[in-house]
């Protein structure tokens, strides 16, 4: 069932950027966070709905597995629904559904019927943003031996893409061994087959995973990998006018095709009882072709879609790392490189005039590239007592990215230098505080003119401190301090291009008091106040010219009551200012000034015969300097997870 949530808004694109700025803070929506062995191995509705003045929302998930004496039924659908409520409602709908009933022939085959019905709708147009097949099936799960499971799935297929219909059989095989042991190795391999034959399409998708392990006498432990693939899609897009004129259709074919190797080994070897090594190294190989079906030579080729191309693209990796303790010291060290390179090839270039092929070949050799990223990287954690620690943590990258093109100016160099120290002190009863000092500094270098205005060096300061304090058993204050400075300095400074350096400071302060009132009873504040600069630098003379100032300030209390044993309902109030500033000659004058503001309350139902349910709901009053631009709204968030 396809539900649409949709209601009237005003004024909508003028509440965007003002929006952009409040989501952080205004409803701070309660989700459930769902472990992902309970969504694949249970039996489990979750529902999430949102409704609110810019967006809204619906996306379920259902999973059910039961049997009955020698029959096996399994269920699952997966739908999501968005609505953009601008000036007009946008709405996209994305629907996933399958059943099959099985039935026990022995304790190795199981047989039965099946059916899947997949939909994606988009409002916007109506041909050409939605998709929809179904697959008619007959399911067989064999399993030879234990835990060796075959499930393979044939039938009818019934695929439509933008108003091109197309049907034919379909079939997929799906086989799992999780747990093969042989002496000290354990294996564990998937194998995955689809085939489509269509009318007009033919689809296929073969992949490979296999995990060989082993451990040596408990100092050292080996995991190799092997990730293979090669699949092929045909998809339908609209044709152009000269395809159309030519051929007499409106939608034309593009063929994808890849397949993909990847090997990867690592080790684990514990040197001596303190000093631990870590080596890893992988291989990739990826090819690629694009085919479209039905060309045409004009002299006015659209380039993107009108030619074949290939890529071929191959990568290696390769990282150490060594793990030391030593008395107080606890020490890392590690090294990375990952080196990738990627070709670009125009194929079937017949009926292309001498012009358009050199044309064509220069537009694919120019997406030719090689890079290579190393980094090195250390940390060392000390701990000076029970009650003080220390961390310092730093490392250094150097990313070349070159282009096998002289026509291609994309050729450049980056660095990336980071450092960090951190204090830690807990008086181990009620109170604890982490300070934290950094340096981000980033270097960005064009090799060739064209490009080089664009270099730059990035540099960014950041001192944060956090902090927990319990005075007594019903108290807990937690405190929050940054203050940031972010300069980004261009080697060559163009007026009249706009290209200038530019800074960027932030200083932010978050407090929250949780007052436990009674057994049953909390009381919560919530307050943040930020302040953000933007501004020209100057690096030679280390000055600034502030051009902007955002003055954010939000403050949330809440009132918790616990009823019928572990339920949880609440009431608040949250306010929120944003005020900006722009700076006329080194004065600061009010631009605008935007508020939001209104209660908030809701209900928690944690734990109750296997259900989790959450309601949030309220009113959002937004006030403008404009008092055309005012409104007012109300809000509300359902969060449902039945574990059935």
């Amino acid at each position: 069932m396809r539900i649409r949530l949709q209601k009237k808004c005003s004024n909508m694109m003028k509440l965007l950027f003002s929006l952009s700025f409040l989501l952080p803070f205004a409803q701070s929506v309660a989700q459930f966070t769902v472990d992902e062995d309970t969504l694949q191995n249970s039996n489990i509705l979750s529902t999430d709905l949102q409704n609110d003045v810019t967006n809204a929302s619906l996306n379920s998930r259902l999973s059910y597995k039961a049997e009955f004496e020698k029959y096996t039924f399994t269920l699952s659908n997966i739908f999501n629904s968005d609505i953009t409520k601008l000036s007009s409602n946008f709405i996209r709908d994305k629907e996933q559904l399958e059943f099959s009933v099985r039935y026990k022939l022995s304790d190795k085959l199981s047989v039965g019927p099946g059916a899947g019905l997949r939909s994606l709708s988009d409002d916007r147009s109506v041909e050409l943003n939605r998709n929809y097949s179904n697959f008619i099936f007959a399911d067989v799960l064999y399993e030879p031996i234990r835990n060796f499971k075959i499930n393979s799935k044939f039938g009818f297929l019934r695929d439509e893409q933008i108003g091109e219909s197309n049907s034919g059989v379909k079939f997929l095989i799906n086989a799992e061994y999780p747990d093969f042991f042989i002496d000290d190795y354990s294996l564990s391999s998937i194998v995955d087959i689809n085939y489509e034959d269509l009318s007009v399409k033919k689809n296929y998708n073969v992949g490979f995973v296999s995990d060989l392990f082993k451990s040596f006498s408990g100092y050292a432990d080996n995991l190799g990998s092997i990730r293979a693939y090669m699949n092929k899609i045909d998809l339908f897009f609209p044709a152009s006018a000269d395809v159309q004129k030519s051929y007499g259709i409106k939608s034309n074919i593009e063929t994808r095709a890849e397949n993909m190797v990847e090997l990867e080994d690592k080790l684990r070897y514990l040197i001596h009882e303190n000093i631990l090594l870590n080596v890893s190294g992988g291989l990739l190989l990826r090819s690629s072709k694009r085919e479209i079906r039905f060309k045409t030579f004009s002299n006015t080729l659209n380039f993107d879609r009108n030619y074949d191309a290939s890529v071929s693209e191959i990568g290696i990796k390769f990282s150490g790392e060594m793990q030391n303790e030593l008395g107080m010291f606890l020490n890392k060290i590690k090294l990375q490189f990952i080196e990738k390179d990627e070709t670009h090839k125009p194929v079937n270039l017949n009926g292309f005039t001498p012009a358009q092929v050199r044309e064509i070949e220069k537009i694919e050799r120019n997406k030719n590239y090689s890079n290579l990223l190393t980094t090195l990287s250390a940390e060392t954690n000390i701990r000076l007592s029970d009650l003080h620690g220390i961390s310092v943590t730093g490392s250094a990258s150097i990313f070349r990215y070159d282009t096998n093109s002289d026509e291609n100016f994309d050729d450049r160099d980056e660095q990336f230098l980071i450092g960090e120290i951190k204090h830690r002190y807990s008086n181990l009863r009620n109170f604890s505080i982490e300070t934290a000092f950094s340096v981000n500094r980033a270097s960005l270098k064009y090799l060739f003119a064209e490009r080089s205005s664009n270099n730059n060096i990035n540099t960014i300061y950041k001192l944060s401190v956090n902090s927990v304090f319990k005075p007594f058993e019903a108290l807990v204050s937690r405190s929050s301090f940054q203050i940031s400075a972010n300069y980004t300095v261009y080697d060559f400074e163009d007026i009249l291009s706009q290209v200038q350096s530019f800074s960027y400071r932030q200083l932010i302060l978050r407090d929250s008091v949780d007052f436990t009132l009674s057994p049953a009873i909390i009381f919560k504040v919530f307050g943040e106040f930020r302040l953000s600069e933007q501004g020209e630098f100057n690096d030679l003379e280390f000055s600034l010219k502030p051009l902007t100032l955002f003055d954010d300030r939000f403050i949330r209390a809440d009132i918790n009551v616990k009823i019928f044993g572990e339920a949880e309902a609440y009431l608040g109030y949250r306010f929120y200012q944003q005020m900006r500033y722009n700076y006329n000659l080194g004065v600061k004058e009010l631009s605008n000034t935007f508020r939001n503001y209104g209660p908030i309350g809701g209900i928690k139902i944690p734990a109750i015969n296997r259900t989790l349910i959450n309601f949030q709901g309220g009113l959002e009053i937004l006030r403008f300097d404009n008092s055309l631009m005012n409104t007012e709204s109300t809000f509300f968030s359902i969060n449902i997870f039945w574990e059935i």
